[in-house]
């Protein structure tokens, strides 16, 4: 089918533009039993699903029933905003090709595409002069000053690399090195995964095959060298970060080579193996093939396949792009929705014919603003004495609206500042891991607060709850801070979202 890559209201930043080509998923040799189908869901006390509107074109946020009597509510804001780590992405491409070292995206530009709604970008490398040797220090050069200019703007990024955006059948174009020049390359990338790893939101499982798709390959066609190479990336990265592969069947194959075990659905990430820095907590998806019919391109060949990824994605990032070939069975709001939802969608990049009938239909603001996490304030309830060193009980309700979770480490915290000194500001951190709010939920969160001993008797002190970046250079920016979709709570100048006032007794 036809790939042409178009993309939500972002800025398109395209550098050395590969062309488009069909696409067809490769068969791989001696997949494993997929194993049992029996799926821990993820859960939590206090923790509710919402209604799923399966038959609503245009979905709505449902306020939930109030599960405790409120002090205070909350408005929901439909507004379509950006936010860290999800969303559309704006594709960045570079071609080193011929010795020609392509002209840098400039950070203006990111910034703009920020602005325009776009938070990430797709990073993609080519590195076509590299095919029988290691990559040169000019390149390694541009590639960390491309990653300083993302961090600049205030963006994350999602990276890929390759070696060939063409294929023909009658051709035998090299697509790939050797593996040994691969590995030796993922060596010298290590430093600057490792230097920018607060910025990379996931590393897209490239150096194979077309587009790094791990189709049409003509070097590494062994299972066992793919699976060396999946290893080498994973640890070239610091254990925070997670790699993703193309299709389920190249996950499981992964995960039972590094692992040294026959990988099992009943193997996957669960609640309890979440984020816990091993091999498989850390292998995340990417598809790029969706809602063309009901296997995605042949990204899922089977159900085994497609309940491996609806689990795993709960707590690893599903990514990538949609197909369009002219039937819209698949594309129409209802079944996006379903997909979507099933396989809690963190990031994509939308074919402009799906936007069409998306906007044609009404779905297009509410579905594109769920993808990855949306987290909205319902009600909240404040007990105890608001005085220097009093406990202070702070009961929420929350939802998160959108189709997925939060994927890397952010920090909840109780921030309380000073309405007449600005510099008076407390930041209380909590012990609740916000990642574990998946999408499609509610949630009773109950903080109780000490309150610092420098509270003033007679001030007025505004508390807020903040979900900051927890790499530490990113955590006082506030555009690396959550935003909630609520009206009137967010402060883009502290990257806090206002939950009440309250005078210091």
């Amino acid at each position: 089918m036809s790939r042409k890559l178009f993309y939500w209201a972002c800025l398109a930043v395209m550098i050395a533009v590969p062309s488009s080509c069909d696409k067809t998923e490769e068969k791989v040799d001696d997949d494993p039993d997929p194993g049992s189908k029996d799926v821990v869901l993820a859960g939590e006390s206090g923790a509710w699903a919402m209604p799923e509107q399966s038959d609503e074109v245009v979905q709505t946020y449902i306020v939930p029933e109030a599960p405790f009597e409120y002090d205070k509510t909350f408005e929901y804001d439909p507004t379509n905003f950006p936010n860290p780590e999800r969303g559309p992405y704006n594709p960045i491409s570079y071609s080193y090709i011929n010795g020609n070292i392509p002209k840098l995206a400039s950070v203006s530009d990111m910034t703009r595409t920020r602005e325009s709604g776009c938070s990430l970008m797709f990073s993609h490398f080519y590195l076509c002069d590299f095919l029988n040797s290691v990559i040169s220090d000019e390149v390694l050069a541009h590639i960390r000053t491309h990653f300083s200019r993302v961090r600049e703007a205030g963006c994350k990024t999602i990276v890929r690399f390759a070696y060939s955006w063409y294929w023909d059948a009658g051709d035998k174009t090299q697509q790939e090195p050797d593996t040994e020049i691969i590995l030796a390359q993922i060596a010298q990338l290590k430093p600057i995964f490792e230097e920018f790893a607060d910025i990379i939101y996931v590393v897209q499982m490239g150096f194979v095959g077309t587009y790094g798709e791990w189709a049409y390959t003509t070097n590494v066609t062994k299972r066992s060298d793919r699976s060396q190479i999946v290893k080498a990336v994973l640890d070239a990265l610091p254990a925070r970060r997670q790699v993703a592969l193309r299709t389920p069947s190249h996950m499981r194959m992964t995960l039972s080579d590094i692992t040294g075990k026959s990988f099992k659905l009943r193997d996957s990430v669960t609640v309890a193996t979440a984020f816990d820095g091993s091999y498989v907590s850390r292998i995340a998806c990417f598809n790029d093939c969706a809602f063309v019919n009901y296997n995605d391109g042949g990204t899922y060949a089977d159900e085994a396949d497609r309940l491996l990824w609806s689990s795993s994605s709960n707590y690893v990032a599903l990514g990538g792009e949609s197909c369009f070939v002219g039937d819209d069975k698949y594309c129409q709001c209802i079944p996006s929705y379903k997909n979507l939802r099933t396989f809690h969608w963190s990031y994509l990049s939308n074919h402009h014919d799906i936007i069409k009938i998306w906007q044609a239909k009404g779905c297009y603001d509410d579905a594109s603003a769920r993808v990855g996490y949306r987290f909205v304030l319902n009600g909240a309830v404040f007990s105890g004495l608001f005085t220097a060193g009093g406990k202070f009980e702070v009961k929420l309700c929350l939802g998160n609206y959108g189709f997925a979770s939060l994927i890397n480490p952010h920090d909840l915290e109780f921030v309380i500042g000073s309405e007449s000194d600005p510099s008076e500001q407390y930041v209380i951190k909590s012990a609740t891991d916000p990642r574990y709010w998946q999408g499609s939920h509610y949630y009773v969160h109950t903080e109780n607060l000490v309150l610092p001993d420098g509270l003033k008797a007679g001030e007025k002190y505004t508390l807020s709850i903040r979900i900051a970046d927890a790499e530490p250079n990113l955590h006082d920016r506030p555009e690396y801070s959550v935003r909630f979709a609520n009206k009137n709570v967010w402060d883009a100048n502290t990257g806090c979202n206002r939950l009440g006032t309250f005078t210091a007794k």
